[in-house]
């Protein structure tokens, strides 16, 4: 019989449980509330929002300039701009702190210029640490190039002369690179490469190719702006390359 009236209020309290308002549940639960300053939301923008800087040149400095945008109304003061992880690599044209007024006034904004250098190839993007700021997020994107050469400037050179320059293609990896394409885009038939470039052309580890003679014999008086493509390969490693040598050259009467 005592089991019995012991089942029994089992039963009647898995019923009573089961009909009980879903609503008069929660309101008994406990609700933890978690703080995530990532989920903030920003009181600045930044524009453009993420600065690409392209393939660099080792030992090459190189600037964009970037805009922030006091959104609040009130005042600002952003104690940190860095990048996170090269920041020795990455310098910014306002020291911290700074202060930026509210949104509508006159001084509600800031140029910034940001300039990177860095001597070492490879992958170097990074994203600004704001310090107190978790938002916005803004994105550094640049990539130091291991096969490169300098770009050509030719002299001011009269119609029916001509000028000779000399180019070397670099290779500032730990490995061996191999030039598989050279090609030249001359729509005007300026330039002259002589001897021809043999491919693949080959370049040991933080070196350089031998010197490619390149003769430019303007036809016409005007601007020209011919340009190389290269392809290369690498023994191994993630490497990058510049793959566009630009030619600037103006013929005169």
């Amino acid at each position: 019989m005592k089991t019995m009236i012991y089942i029994f209020f089992i039963i009647l309290f898995i019923v009573n449980n089961a009909c009980q308002d879903p609503s008069s549940l929660d309101a008994n639960r406990e609700i933890s509330v978690v703080y995530d300053p990532n989920d903030l939301p920003a009181e600045f923008l930044i524009n453009p929002q993420e600065i690409d800087f392209g393939i660099v040149h080792p030992n090459k400095s190189i600037s964009k300039e970037f805009r922030i945008n006091n959104i609040t109304n009130h005042i600002i003061t952003i104690e940190k701009m860095q990048a996170k992880n090269f920041y020795q690599n990455y310098s910014f044209s306002s020291f911290v702190p700074f202060s930026i007024e509210k949104k509508g006034n006159t001084n509600d904004n800031l140029n910034v210029i940001v300039s990177f250098k860095s001597d070492l190839s490879g992958n170097f993007d990074d994203k600004i640490d704001w310090g107190n700021y978790k938002n916005p997020i803004t994105n550094l994107k640049v990539k130091v190039a291991s096969v490169w050469a300098d770009d050509i400037n030719f002299e001011t050179t009269k119609v029916g002369n001509f000028d000779l320059k000399f180019l070397k293609i670099n290779n500032s990896s730990n490995f061996v690179a191999t030039i598989d394409e050279f090609n030249i885009v001359d729509n005007d038939n300026v330039i002259l490469i002589e001897p021809a470039v043999e491919l693949p052309l080959t370049i040991p580890p933080n070196s350089s190719s031998q010197d490619i003679i390149i003769t430019f014999y303007p036809k016409s008086a005007k601007t020209f702006n011919p340009y190389i493509n290269i392809k290369a390969s690498y023994s191994s490693g993630d490497n990058y390359t510049d793959e566009t040598i630009s030619l600037y050259g103006r013929g005169i009467y």
